[in-house]
C-alpha cells in the first residue's frame, strides 16, 4: 500500500525558492475527481519566523526520546539542563552535536 501510494508521488524543484536561507514548504494533491487542493508554506515550524515555545521545545523533546527508545528522558532533560545552564555550556552542547 505504502509503495503504491510513493508511486503516485512527484516533485519539482523550484528554482525561485530561497533554500537554504529559508524552509518553506509546499504540498499539491490532485484527486481523482479533479479537486485540487495546494498548501504553501513560506517558513519552518520552530525556526526564527515561526519559535516554538519552551511548553513545545519540551513537548518534540519527549517525542522524539520516546521515538528513539530512550528509557529515561527526565534524566536525559535533566543533564541537558544542567549542561545549558552552564557558563558556556551551549558551547559543549555544540560540540557533542558535531559530525565526526
Amino acid at each position: 500500500m505504502l509503495l503504491e501510494l510513493a508511486a503516485k508521488v512527484n516533485y519539482q524543484i523550484d528554482a525561485n525558492n530561497p533554500y537554504p536561507s529559508a524552509f518553506t514548504g509546499h504540498v499539491r494533491i490532485i484527486y481523482k475527481d479533479g479537486t485540487d487542493i495546494e498548501v504553501k508554506q513560506g517558513y519552518m515550524r520552530g525556526g526564527v519566523d515561526a519559535p516554538l515555545t519552551s511548553e513545545e521545545i519540551t513537548e518534540k523533546f519527549y517525542a522524539n526520546c520516546r521515538y528513539g527508545g530512550h528509557n529515561d528522558p527526565d534524566k536525559l532533560l535533566a543533564i541537558c539542563e544542567r549542561i545549558g545552564s552552564m557558563r558556556d555550556g551551549y558551547q559543549l552542547i555544540s560540540k557533542l552535536g558535531e559530525s565526526k
